[in-house]
């Protein structure tokens, strides 16, 4: 990744923003949850915003501010999971005006306070308790926080429709659109893609000493190149979703298990600019990412 030129800006905005989150987060989870942003947002990620190409009207530091104001609610133990998720996104909105972390906040405060709770029988079983008790409060707040992100592409459904009060638990909820979100499929079916995908990537990666930004941008890959990106349905449609698929295998088995060389970097960059051109933004795929790094360095931390 050296070879590439980077401008000065993101590269000083991530190093003060580091030392900022180093100076004042004090809690392990906080620091886990934004070294997983940050681990994301400073790796190659053709079509979506990263350190080495902004893109989409959404800069790195609005990725960083994000992350820093959302990383103490994630830690709070006295906090419900549906103030968990309204709060970060309503300090999201306020710190930067737009919706950079919806996906990232829903998908990793589930994780995040599970980590903060009894956990004797297993993590993995710990969140999925923790969605299962989550109640009609938890669910109501989930709603208005999805509706505050207002998230592009955002439409009605038939049932439990995000516009009107909710009816259901929140997995309920996001059951009935788990067929078109990956992101809500993961509240229907226990994060079973974060567990069974994304955390065997990263093994992978580490038994091969992948570095760590090299890493995220396997992740990226592997969950782009194995899954239609929700974001990319809804905004292009199905046709799209299926070719960005295709473009991301051939780049997956180029860069799978290895060091990233100036070949590589020039490919990705390429297909980057390709992407944004179109205005193609896999943002689920980049959410999944994050949550998967998340999930890692939290179970690491509550062992």
């Amino acid at each position: 990744m050296t070879e590439l030129q980077l401008s000065a800006r993101p590269y000083e905005r991530v190093n003060h923003w580091t030392e900022k989150a180093r100076r004042t987060l004090t809690h392990p989870l906080s620091m886990s949850y934004w070294n997983a942003c940050v681990q994301e947002l400073t790796a190659f990620k053709p079509g979506n915003v990263h350190y080495y190409a902004e893109g989409h009207d959404m800069t790195v530091e609005q990725f960083l501010i994000s992350a820093y104001v959302t990383a103490p609610i994630m830690s709070n133990p006295r906090m419900t999971l549906g103030s968990r998720i309204y709060e970060s996104v309503r300090v999201t909105q306020e710190a930067v005006g737009q919706n950079t972390n919806l996906g990232i906040i829903l998908l990793c405060a589930p994780i995040a306070y599970s980590a903060l709770h009894d956990h004797s029988k297993g993590f993995r079983n710990t969140l999925v308790e923790v969605l299962n008790n989550s109640d009609l409060n938890d669910a109501q707040l989930i709603l208005d926080a999805i509706r505050l992100a207002a998230p592009s592409g955002l439409g009605k459904s038939e049932k439990h429709d995000v516009f009107y009060p909710a009816a259901a638990g929140i997995r309920e909820i996001m059951s009935a659109a788990g067929s078109k979100d990956l992101i809500a499929q993961q509240y229907a079916n226990g994060f079973a893609e974060i567990f069974d995908f994304g955390l065997r990537v990263i093994q992978k990666a580490q038994a091969h000493d992948i570095s760590r930004n090299e890493m995220a941008s396997q992740i990226y890959l592997a969950f782009l190149s194995g899954f239609l990106d929700s974001h990319i349905l809804r905004q292009h449609g199905r046709e799209v979703a299926e070719e960005v698929k295709e473009l991301a295998g051939h780049l997956y088995s180029k860069v799978r298990l290895r060091h990233f060389d100036s070949i590589i970097c020039s490919e990705l960059m390429k297909c980057d600019k390709l992407m944004k051109v179109r205005d193609i933004n896999p943002g689920t795929c980049a959410d999944m990412t994050v949550a998967t790094i998340f999930t890692n360095e939290t179970i690491l931390v509550i062992r």
